[in-house]
């Protein structure tokens, strides 16, 4: 009886170290993961086509999402980096030609504070964006039924100052939709500060 007892032991520590050995293999590769920073691929060539093995697979098929995502976020941050650096140059070399020259060559006030806003309205355009893809990556938005009308006044209303060529026509009835009213209303303004700022 003892020498069967033994032996038991001595062949279910043999098998459980032989199951648990892929396990300690994927720690292994994981943990050299986490200490270097990097995003590998598991080497599933050796691992038992069971449980553990399909659990390999998905843990890379995870890695290789989790890699995507991050390109794509690199990708867009550069992007991003750009298209803010575009206009803050714009208005930096303008606000420092204003400053060397402005009170000399009056003519240079006018179109230089005119370059001056429209980039630093291009730029609160590229942050709105910014701030709206955050929102939509965070939470689904919030639609609400909304009067076209009342929508296209208050808009009217927010770019008459800056544009007094701008007017409009009320619709004749009244027209619903459904939408969220700040993306809706950022979408008329940028349409409307196109047309009038290319045309």
């Amino acid at each position: 009886l003892i020498l069967t007892l033994i032996a038991s032991l001595f062949m279910a520590t043999f098998f459980s170290r032989q199951v648990l050995k892929p396990l300690e293999s994927l720690s292994v590769e994981v943990e050299n993961m986490v200490a270097t920073g990097t995003l590998g691929k598991l080497q599933t060539d050796k691992m038992p086509s069971d449980q553990i093995g399909k659990l390999a697979e998905s843990f890379n098929s995870l890695l290789n999402q989790i890699g995507q995502l991050l390109e794509k976020q690199q990708r867009f941050i550069a992007d991003a980096s750009h298209e803010l650096r575009s206009p803050l140059t714009a208005i930096q070399g303008h606000a420092e030609l204003l400053q060397k020259r402005g009170s000399t060559h009056p003519e240079l006030l006018a179109e230089g504070l005119s370059i001056i806003r429209q980039e630093s309205e291009r730029l609160a355009s590229l942050v709105e964006d910014l701030l709206l893809l955050a929102r939509t990556l965070q939470t689904a938005p919030e639609t609400q039924l909304l009067d076209l009308n009342q929508l296209l006044q208050e808009v009217y209303e927010s770019r008459q100052l800056l544009h007094p060529n701008l007017s409009w026509k009320p619709f004749s009835q009244s027209i619903w939709i459904l939408g969220e009213k700040s993306s809706l209303q950022r979408v008329m303004i940028n349409l409307i500060d196109n047309a009038l700022r290319f045309t």
